[in-house]
């Protein structure tokens, strides 16, 4: 899903995907800065077909546009989820039990956002560090995610900027 920087019809918008396969999740979408000069902003979901092979798309403008990136063939479901992870103690690496959406030894897809704080405006200028990784593991995979974008006008970012990592669960479903 991108964000199509429209010079002065810009700003953030909200776009997502979800399955048809019940129970349906309201609300299943993020909010994409606006995007920097002639570029995009980019933000991978994904969705399990049912069984005709349909989803649901949905955008706040035309601004937004969905793009097939590719799928998992041959019986592989993907379980659609949107749940807040909320962080405990920042710039320290944390377990997080997800015992009551992942199964033991199984991937989870967590999206890990930086999000425009508009109650202090000071602090959108800055990229900000987050990162997943399997529990237990010395890898240090962070990633810096650049700030929310500032609309010429606003001293504040307006979105969020987010990235997707994929981690293994342990037999405890932690990660």
């Amino acid at each position: 899903m991108r964000n199509v920087d429209r010079a002065l019809s810009g700003g953030a918008h909200n776009g997502g995907v979800r399955d048809l396969i019940p129970p349906l999740i309201p609300d299943r979408y993020i909010n994409l800065h606006q995007a920097d000069g002639d570029g995009f902003t980019y933000v991978t979901m994904h969705a399990q077909t049912d069984p005709g092979a349909q989803i649901e798309y949905w955008a706040d403008t035309t601004d937004i546009g969905f793009e097939l990136l590719g799928y998992w063939d041959g019986g592989v479901a993907y379980e659609d989820e949107f749940q807040g992870l909320p962080v405990g103690t920042p710039a320290t690496w944390e377990d997080r039990s997800l015992a009551a959406l992942v199964g033991a030894n199984e991937v989870a897809e967590i999206a890990i956002t930086n999000s425009a704080n508009l109650a202090s405006p000071e602090a959108n200028n800055r990229g900000r560090w987050g990162g997943a990784r399997a529990n237990g593991s010395a890898l240090e995979r962070r990633i810096l995610i650049d700030n929310p974008a500032r609309w010429f006008f606003l001293p504040f970012g307006d979105g969020e900027n987010a990235v997707s990592l994929f981690v293994n669960a342990d037999a405890s479903s932690t990660v």
